[in-house]
């Protein structure tokens, strides 16, 4: 039987602050790392047919998949063996989703923020300003707007994980912030059903938003009651509105 051999270089070293983690504080499933453990103590040891798969910048080596791995190479004092990603087989990965239909929003926000994607950048700063839910903020910056279809939003989510988001109403989003911002006297400001009421009500055009955001503060943003959906919100500050 022949072989081609692969032109994919496999190192190891059992310097372990090289490695950090891509995604964030994402927690390890300890069973499964026992699980790993003992198999390498009872003769199994698999880690150098299964290295691990990582990103270098910066003089650190940045694990994509693996993690568990390497933590149990850690726990019996194994070297770590790993794979150099490029660029290119990174995105591929990502697309693919195979290795990564765990992850989380934050995987992928470390994923291509990694990479220096600036539109992932701008995303992630806005919702650590805004504080707004994921889709809120990904549908305002790529589309000026909330939109209620479900399609739109499972779309974007897909773009985002693909590494396809593009940033195209930053100014935008914004100035809704700083109208959604006016309200912050009211605890569920920043939730997705009240925001949605809040473009609603803007996109009907047939209010006089400083009349409306004076009349809620001297109401007592305290006294605002919490809804469940934007028509309850759009009802109860149309009412606010017409007082």
């Amino acid at each position: 039987m022949t072989h081609t051999e692969s032109a994919i270089k496999v190192y190891f070293t059992k310097d372990y602050s090289r490695f950090t983690s891509i995604t964030g504080n994402r927690k390890l499933n300890r069973s499964k790392v026992r699980e790993i453990v003992n198999d390498i103590l009872n003769g199994t040891d698999l880690l150098r047919y299964c290295p691990i798969l990582v990103i270098e910048k910066d003089n650190k080596l940045y694990m994509v998949d693996g993690q568990h791995r390497y933590a149990a190479a850690i726990e019996v004092g194994s070297k770590v063996w790993y794979i150099l990603a490029e660029q290119f087989t990174l995105l591929q990965i990502a697309k693919a989703n195979s290795n990564m239909e765990h992850w989380k929003t934050k995987d992928y926000f470390n994923l291509y923020m990694l990479q220096d994607n600036r539109n992932y950048s701008i995303l992630y700063n806005y919702m650590q300003k805004t504080n707004f839910p994921f889709s809120c903020a990904l549908l305002l910056l790529s589309e000026g707007i909330l939109g209620k279809n479900l399609g739109l939003r499972q779309n974007k989510n897909s773009i985002f994980k693909k590494g396809e988001f593009k940033v195209q109403y930053e100014g935008k989003a914004d100035m809704f912030w700083e109208i959604i911002e006016s309200f912050k006297g009211f605890t569920g400001f920043n939730s997705r059903s009240f925001i949605i009421a809040i473009e609603v009500l803007l996109l009907e055009n047939n209010m006089v938003f400083k009349d409306l955001i004076e009349k809620f503060n001297n109401n007592g943003p305290e006294n605002f009651k919490k809804a469940g959906s934007p028509e309850e919100y759009i009802t109860s500050l149309t009412q606010l509105y017409n007082q």
